[in-house]
């Protein structure tokens, strides 16, 4: 590791108002400072540097350097003569992370006199020493930057280039060549400077020719104001995909990467984005790290060339953990870009969890019209962490009851502006909100709202259920204080709504006939105008007329094999025009989590033991919405869609091996299990989207985005997972069930069931990957199995169980509450 600098060096590094000075070359160095180097067969008295310090002319301060120069055409390559200066302690380093760009200005005292044909070009080079040992002393990691200034008329100029590697060659930035150094990490490591040199060389095949001139530089300078953006105003070469700059996403419209400097607001080039009743954005591509409480700034230019009056144009800044998970965003911000080029920001607070950013540039206009917006000088930087004094206790908690559900209430923190407040429920008295059995009923409840509604759901049944709650407030830097908890419970009935059944019709067949499914028993899930399935009727975008406008019935089923879902959905008018997008027809999207979520819900789409899942249904077969392809065709067995007009029916059915996505863990269907779930119903009339029809009241046509707002719903009769040891449990898989109880103290069954004999192991794990008991480590027979754990010893805490087997493994979260 390095030891980094960051405080400047005494008159080589004064702080100035928008940079920090590297060398302003007022005075001479004391002796040493610049090292002096021609390449290997170069002659000195036709290769080399000649530094002196001169007061006329001078751009900054009192001095300038002036450097008169020769450069031999020897080697087989050219030559070149050149000076630098490294750090003069061994093992450290300067830290130049706080600026996005290095600057200095020359005067081109006397171009460049050659006796052969070839040229000269200055350099600017950087020694990187981020991968280096502490004893280090070569090149490093070897950054060129080339300048072809040599032959320019006198006067001031001034070059300016982003601290980054972008292999550019014609002075934009830097290139890691190759040609010298020692391997890296293939990244200029600004917290890792050991050097720069100033490099004349000339082109050429060893004729021994020569070029000289006199070049005078001032004010070496590290400019910006860390501006991460690698392209903030598109003038590089930027891919797709390539972690670098600029990536693009359309629903439908266009966005790219235009040069015309008439229209740029600086520069040459700028960000075209519009769409016509659809949505694209831009977003940056590759990490550009984050910590938790700091304040973001996004902002950039703007103008519309559409014409038309709205706005329709957003910013959106996302915060993410190291796997690329969203944890949370500030949505789609629209701005009021007017015809004329303005500036436009957000701000977004690091939540916990994050370690890196997103910037997104959004059009989106769904009411049949377009909208052409232009972008430039994008600007994107961290502010810091302004506050990290967290809030008082929030006072005055309380419920009161209403019908199917409670409305939380609270006081408002004194003294806090611009908070919010997160609110919290559990049916066991809260000390830790973040406990597995704490739900999150409400997030960034708004200053003065001072209350929440927690709707109340129970499988199937009313049922009478008692809760607690805990309100924290979260202050404007994203500092959340302790909660303050209510006195007491608060007892109520929750309304019974459809859950996933855990016995699929016998005769189950993707026909289109639904009347196995009227037969089943099966209760479903019914999406109205007027009222739902859950008491909460929402539409998360547009109007329906009434019920026979549009209207969802829903049924779905799991067994150990297969996930199964048919539709009757009542539409007056079926459109199944899908040229503008799948979303703009009447189609049915089924958004569900298989695993069993309590606690915070998910805010990106996860994979692995959590896996999110988004599908959606159209009258050529069922596809899925993360990637994963088509995943039936109508009349292949596992998928029927039949439209009458008016209305259509579909049958579905999927593996649960099928639907797995990279490392999905695979569904155990439980009872109890209590998964994300939210089907959403499009309608188009005609006209385009008119409607989209949801379960939950939150879902503002953004499900896509976050699964915050899909409702919630259970697998089977129960409303927590258990297994009854009198059950007849076929094993015939390989599999971990939830263990019961949970939560529990200090005593749980864990059960498994093993599909033939096997050499298995059974152990425990804390959150930090220590293992802390194994309970079972030999062969067993086919069947099922159970294993109490006895915990008197060990802390309260989540712990995983953990089932292995012949290169499978399987988790599952435990709780223990002393």
């Amino acid at each position: 590791m390095k030891n980094k600098i960051t405080s400047p060096i005494l008159l080589l590094f004064p702080i100035l108002l928008f940079g920090q000075m590297i060398d302003n070359f007022d005075a001479e160095p004391e002796a040493g400072y610049w090292v002096h180097e021609i390449s290997a067969n170069a002659d000195p008295t036709l290769s080399y540097v000649n530094i002196s310090y001169v007061t006329d002319p001078v751009t900054e301060g009192t001095g300038a350097m002036q450097l008169d120069y020769s450069a031999h055409n020897i080697e087989a390559w050219g030559g070149y003569a050149k000076i630098y200066h490294m750090h003069p302690d061994t093992g450290e380093v300067w830290d130049w992370s706080s600026y996005d760009s290095i600057s200095f200005s020359y005067y081109n005292s006397v171009a460049q006199t050659g006796t052969g044909s070839q040229t000269v070009h200055l350099r600017l080079n950087l020694s990187d020493y981020g991968d280096t040992d502490p004893g280090y002393t070569g090149l490093g990691e070897y950054y060129y930057s080339f300048h072809y200034i040599l032959d320019n008329d006198p006067g001031w100029n001034t070059i300016t280039m982003p601290l980054l590697r972008n292999d550019d060659w014609g002075g934009g930035g830097f290139n890691l060549t190759g040609w010298a150094g020692d391997a890296g990490n293939g990244e200029l490591d600004k917290d890792a400077i050991a050097g720069f040199h100033l490099e004349f060389s000339i082109d050429g095949g060893g004729d021994g020719s020569y070029n000289y001139g006199t070049i005078i530089l001032d004010d070496f300078t590290l400019t910006g104001s860390q501006n991460v953006l690698t392209n903030p105003g598109f003038e590089l070469a930027d891919e797709q995909d390539d972690d670098f700059g600029w990536g693009i996403a359309i629903g439908g419209g266009h966005a790219e990467i235009v040069t015309d400097a008439s229209m740029a607001h600086s520069g040459d080039n700028y960000f075209h984005i519009g769409v016509t009743d659809n949505w694209a954005v831009g977003y940056t591509e590759g990490v550009i790290p984050a910590s938790v409480n700091e304040t973001w700034r996004f902002s950039g230019y703007g103008k519309s060339i559409s014409g038309v009056d709205g706005d329709f144009g957003a910013f959106k800044l996302e915060a993410k953990d190291a796997d690329g998970t969203v944890l949370g965003t500030t949505g789609d911000v629209f701005l009021p870009i007017t015809d004329e080029w303005g500036l436009h920001s957000l701000e977004f607070v690091m939540p916990e969890g994050a370690t890196q950013v997103t910037a997104v540039i959004v059009a989106s206009r769904w009411d049949g019209s377009e909208c052409d917006y232009v972008f430039d000088d994008m600007f994107l930087m961290s502010l810091g962490v302004l506050d990290v004094i967290p809030p008082d206790p929030v006072q005055n908690v309380g419920a009161v009851p209403a019908s199917y559900y409670n409305l939380v209430t609270w006081s408002d923190n004194d003294g806090e502006e611009g908070e919010t407040y997160n609110v919290y429920a559990s049916t066991e008295p809260i000390t830790d909100i973040s406990s597995p059995t704490v739900d999150v009923v409400a997030t960034g409840v708004l200053e003065g709202s001072q209350a929440a509604v927690h709707y109340l759901h129970y499988p199937l049944e009313d049922t009478e259920v008692t809760y607690y709650y805990a309100v924290a407030c979260k202050d404007a830097s994203n500092n959340v204080g302790e909660p303050g908890s209510s006195d007491g419970s608060i007892t109520n009935t929750a309304k019974g709504v459809p859950t996933i059944s855990l016995t699929p019709p016998a005769a189950f067949a993707a026909d289109g006939d639904l009347q196995e499914w009227y037969d089943s028993g099966i209760v479903p899930f019914e999406l109205g105008a007027t009222d739902n399935s859950y008491g909460t009727p929402h539409l998360g975008f547009g109007e329906v007329d009434d019920d026979d406008d549009l209207y969802g019935t829903i049924y779905t089923a799991v067994d150990d094999d297969y996930f199964y879902v048919a539709a009757e959905i009542l539409d007056n008018v079926v459109n199944d025009d899908a040229s503008s997008g799948w979303w703009t027809a009447d189609v049915v999207q089924l958004c569900f989590g298989f695993y069993d979520q309590r606690g915070p819900k998910h805010v990106g789409m996860q994979r692995g033991a959590e896996p999110d899942y988004k599908m959606y249904f159209t009258p050529t077969g069922a596809n899925s919405d993360n990637g994963a392809g088509v995943l039936a065709e109508h009349g292949d067995g596992n998928y029927f869609h039949e439209v009458f007009n008016p209305d259509y029916v579909f049958e579905f059915r999927i593996s649960l091996d099928s639907i797995l996505i990279d490392d999905d863990v695979r569904l155990i269907p439980a009872n109890g299990t209590r998964t994300p779930f939210e089907p959403m119903v499009y309608d188009n009339d005609g006209d385009g989207l008119e409607a989209i029809m949801v379960l939950s009241p939150t879902n503002d046509d953004n499900a896509h985005q976050t699964c915050e707002v899909w409702s919630n719903t259970w697998i089977g009769d129960q409303s927590t997972p258990s297994l009854d040891m009198d059950d007849d449990i076929i094993a015939n898989q390989f599999a971990l069930f939830p263990n019961y109880p949970n939560p529990f103290n200090p005593v749980t069954t864990i059960g498994f069931s093993l599909p033939d004999a096997q050499q298995v192991t059974l152990s425990v794990y804390n959150l930090v990957g220590q293992q802390v008991v194994t309970l079972v480590n030999k062969e067993l027979p086919a069947g099922y199995h159970a294993i109490n754990w006895h915990a008197e010893n060990m802390a309260s805490g989540v712990y995983l169980s953990k089932l292995s087997s012949g290169g499978k493994t399987i988790t599952q979260k435990m709780l223990l509450m002393k």
